[in-house]
């Protein structure tokens, strides 16, 4: 009798440890009511390519799984493709950290799974910017330096538990290329040469194993040399096995990035894709609220550019969750998904419909008022993100299921014809961040002039000036003031700012 309770006991605590890691490691649905888990799937026109894909999914544990993430801000903050990798991997096995970008020398944010830093001068070229200096590759980031002393450095958060035993990395190869000492964990030292004179547009080394950084020394061994040119580098295991995640999110990034990198055809073929996921849309609509006439055939000639450098790699399409500029509430998330589902039937391409799984428009309040997103009501925070990227996570695995029950049926499209009926309504009138959430269309209420009151709080004007990035919304939190109030005081008509402007805000003495 001791020995079964004994038994029963451990039973229950592993039965308990289990469920507490499956809610630890699953998206909280419940408290946020404005979320649509019932269209948490993703969604295919085409039953052979969703096929192919759950084909190449169960051979995971015996062959490695690689997943590559392009896209803007949203990835590059980092949560939500590290929220997913984790998943992946917990699920698969871990196959490696993947691509590693030098944002530091790029001068811009690293994101929250590494940090990276440099030493010495160094050109930067990101694939949003007008001009490009230097040519680019899969991680949309490059740098070069020509003098010396000069180094990259990068470190992992969290240590590394995988073996992490190879490193590829893309640099241009050349006799007048700096040499490189390879520093692992300030303990391991290896020599690098860099005037390879194979075709190979990479360096591949077998290192010991990673746990907490890298740094690439540069090193100069020949008079000739006088530069060095980094496009970014995979770090993972040497066994073919398991699952990988490459995240080249690059911050304002817009779908025409893609056509910009033109050494993806180079790189690309080493990442050995499975799963590409084109998570763009945000930057292309955000700013004038509309889909350019151009855009639709970008996208075609994007998925056509992969599909002849990775034929074997399924990609997949996501639309963008609802969004504010301004203060203003943006209409052009709906026009966006109905393209997106448009261009996938048309090129057999798999959908994870953000857009919709997110709550449609207008709820970006909500996701705000949860503290999930950052007051520009463009970005979510760490915690949404990492929502966010459960939520992708469980969609693919929700539709394996699907397909493994239903494996005739042709496709797996969502209907939402109830949902856009319902939120039709918003497509026709503007609607400001303040005063409103998707549970209370109700105009604010007009003001009344109040008269003076005796010990009414003495006040005085104060002049704020309006910086990139601000919103009124914004301002009026950050000084304890309401939106329409600041409105009042300044004349305004509508909530859009301009930089520089200056805006009246009263303040009690």
């Amino acid at each position: 009798m001791p020995k079964f309770y004994l038994l029963c006991l451990l039973l229950f605590v592993f039965l308990q440890c289990k469920a507490q890691e499956t809610a630890q490691n699953s998206a909280d649905t419940l408290a946020y009511p404005w979320l649509k888990p019932s269209l948490n799937y993703v969604q295919y026109y085409q039953r052979d390519v969703f096929a192919y894909l759950y084909y190449k999914w169960k051979l995971a544990p015996k062959k490695k799984f690689s997943v590559v993430f392009f896209g803007d801000s949203h990835l590059q903050q980092g949560s939500y493709p590290n929220a997913f990798r984790k998943r992946l991997q917990a699920t698969l096995g871990d196959g490696g950290k993947g691509l590693l970008t030098a944002f530091s020398a790029a001068n811009t944010y690293s994101n929250t799974d590494y940090k990276t830093s440099h030493e010495g001068k160094w050109l930067y070229t990101k694939s949003f910017m007008n001009t490009l200096k230097l040519p680019l590759g899969v991680s949309g980031m490059s740098v070069r330096t020509e003098k010396l002393p000069a180094s990259l450095a990068f470190f992992f958060k969290e240590n590394l538990n995988a073996e992490n035993n190879l490193l590829t990395i893309f640099c241009k190869k050349s006799s007048e290329s700096f040499d490189i000492k390879l520093i692992i964990d300030e303990t391991h030292t290896i020599p690098i040469a860099t005037d390879n004179t194979n075709e190979s547009s990479f360096i591949r080394v077998t290192i010991p194993p990673v746990r907490q950084s890298l740094r690439l020394e540069l090193e100069k061994n020949r008079e000739n040399q006088r530069f060095f040119e980094f496009y970014g580098m995979i770090l993972e295991n040497s066994q073919n096995k398991n699952a990988i995640l490459h995240n080249a999110g690059v911050g304002a990034a817009k779908y025409g990035s893609m056509l910009r990198k033109n050494l993806l055809a180079e790189q690309l073929p080493y990442f050995k894709a499975d799963l590409i996921v084109l998570d763009f849309g945000t930057n292309d609509y955000l700013y004038d609220d509309k889909i350019s006439s151009t855009l639709e055939n970008q996208i075609r000639e994007i998925i056509t550019k992969i599909r002849r450098i990775s034929p074997d790699a399924v990609i997949l399409l996501t639309t963008v969750q609802d969004l504010y500029w301004q203060g203003v509430n943006i209409k052009s998330g709906l026009a966006f998904s109905e393209l997106i589902h448009k261009i996938a039937a048309e090129t057999k391409c798999l959908v994870y419909d953000w857009y919709w799984v997110a709550g449609g428009q207008t709820v970006m309040k909500d996701w705000l008022k949860a503290g999930l997103a950052l007051p520009d009501m463009v970005h979510l925070n760490a915690k949404g993100y990492t929502l966010k990227g459960n939520l992708f996570f469980e969609a693919l695995l929700n539709s394996f299921q699907y397909f493994e029950k239903n494996s005739k049926q042709p496709q797996l499209v969502l209907n939402v014809d109830s949902l856009k009926q319902k939120q039709a309504h918003f497509q026709q009138k503007r609607i400001f961040a303040y005063d409103y959430s998707a549970g209370n269309i109700k105009k604010p209420a007009k003001h009344k002039s109040i008269l003076p009151v005796k010990n009414q709080p003495k006040t005085k004007n104060i002049t704020y000036i309006v910086k990139q990035g601000d919103t009124l919304f914004a301002i009026a939190q950050r000084y304890k003031v309401s939106v329409s109030q600041l409105q009042t005081w300044n004349k305004l008509n509508d909530s859009n700012l301009r930089i520089g402007q200056e805006i009246i805000i009263q303040v009690e003495k």
